[in-house]
């Protein structure tokens, strides 16, 4: 039995068929999707994994088999996408992550704005990108919400206005975007037409901003405070 499995060659190839052989009870679609998940899930928690550095062919694999079972799986959609992008195959990747976007995968519409605003491609990129954003924000994904109000008040891909621009980034700030608050505490401590100037409301945005992992949140903290005590004793 072990020697006609050799001649198979590629272990992954015949992975599917060693699991039913030694774990009858095993659900074979199941397992192809918790491998694609595996190799490639975005992260909430600054972990994502480069493609570069993973088992790409695996991955593949993996991925591939997870979608025939699983065809309208936005998450599998989007993580195939990002392989074929990787690989080359642009299209067949932008295909697909259209797809999960338009079936209402707000990861996928995120994806598909950090794409086309990192593309170079100019003006018509940019507002591509603002209408994935501006579409996976209105579905509460946090960091298109940032993106869409950080677009608003650079006025990329769209009219600028920080009046809509604070009001996205308030809207990240409250799921407790790290890079929402963050913000927030910088508009505080600068003031602009919208915000007034409040340093006290500055520091307690970068400690939240700390709170929730920005690396530079407890360093803008202090310095706020410290800046409220030098004003206080001029």
């Amino acid at each position: 039995m072990l020697r006609s499995i050799r001649k198979f060659g590629m272990g992954m190839l015949v992975y599917p068929f060693l699991v039913s052989l030694g774990h009858a009870s095993v659900d074979v679609k199941s397992l192809h999707l918790e491998k694609c998940d595996e190799f490639v899930e975005i992260k909430r928690n600054g972990e994502n994994k480069y493609l570069s550095n993973i088992n790409i062919k695996a991955a593949l694999f993996h991925c591939e088999e997870a979608l025939k079972h699983f065809p309208k799986n936005g998450k599998i959609l989007l993580q195939l996408g990002r392989i074929y992008i990787f690989q080359g195959r642009k299209e067949d990747g932008l295909n697909l992550l259209k797809s999960a976007s338009s079936d209402g995968y707000s990861e996928s519409s995120y994806y598909l704005g950090i794409y086309y605003f990192n593309s170079g491609g100019g003006p018509s990129e940019k507002e591509k990108a603002f209408q994935y954003f501006k579409l996976a924000a209105q579905s509460g994904h946090p960091e298109a919400q940032r993106s869409v109000g950080l677009a608003y008040l650079n006025g990329d891909g769209t009219r600028k206005s920080v009046r809509e621009g604070v009001a996205w980034i308030r809207r990240a700030a409250k799921q407790n975007e790290p890079e929402a608050l963050f913000g927030l505490g910088l508009m505080y401590l600068r003031g602009n037409n919208v915000l007034r100037r409040n340093l006290e409301v500055a520091a307690k945005y970068f400690a939240m901003a700390h709170e929730h992992g920005h690396p530079h949140g407890r360093k803008m903290q202090n310095a706020a405070e410290l800046t409220i005590r030098l004003e206080r004793n001029n």
